[in-house]
């Protein structure tokens, strides 16, 4: 495969802003496609993606043979069903995190990208940027003899405020984004030393 042609599922404000750009940017990759039903939204995604070709639903998208892979950034409670869907139409998928919520859906992702034979990630960005490698070998640089770290601390604060949202914001048992987020950037700077 020479170039990854990308769809996105979804029209959303991170992956206008965002991921869409970036993908449209990578060296090897090319945003070709975005399933959304209100088409007014995709016109902003023209402005990188010029030719892109826009789907009224996302099952559409993943039967269009001119895509390669899928970015998933729908609601956190729709991951683990439409990167099943995704794979399954034989798309690599990059998912927004969390791409799950429990142990044994991401052995059932494990399981549907081993059977198909395609990549699916986490769009996880601390565990993949240059940057927090660089710490690490700037840590063992200038101290070689450090090899381990026992004091370990995380936190996360926010002020929550009457947003005039239906769901209440903090339910963690539906995936709301500000909990997610909270618990994965805390928690994974908290990873255990190679």
């Amino acid at each position: 495969m020479s170039e990854v042609r990308w769809g996105i599922l979804g029209a959303a404000k991170f992956a206008r802003e965002f991921m869409g750009p970036a993908l449209a940017l990578t060296p090897g990759g090319r945003l070709v496609a975005l399933a959304t039903s209100d088409p007014a939204k995709a016109e902003p995604f023209r402005a990188f993606a010029p030719d892109l070709r826009v789907h009224a639903g996302y099952e559409a998208l993943l039967a269009d043979p001119g895509i390669d892979a899928v970015y998933i950034p729908l609601p956190n409670r729709l991951h683990v069903e439409w990167s099943l869907k995704a794979m399954r139409a034989g798309k690599h998928v990059l998912c927004e995190k969390p791409m799950a919520m429990q142990a044994s859906e991401f052995d059932t992702l494990i399981t549907a990208r081993d059977a198909v034979g395609v990549l699916a990630a986490e769009a996880f960005l601390v565990v993949h940027p240059p940057q927090w490698q660089r710490g690490m070998e700037t840590v063992t640089e200038r101290w070689p003899a450090v090899n381990h770290c026992e004091l370990q601390v995380a936190a996360f604060n926010c002020t929550v405020r009457e947003s005039g949202i239906d769901a209440c914001p903090l339910e963690f048992s539906r995936g709301t984004q500000l909990m997610m987020d909270a618990a994965f950037a805390s928690a994974s700077s908290l990873r255990p030393s190679e």
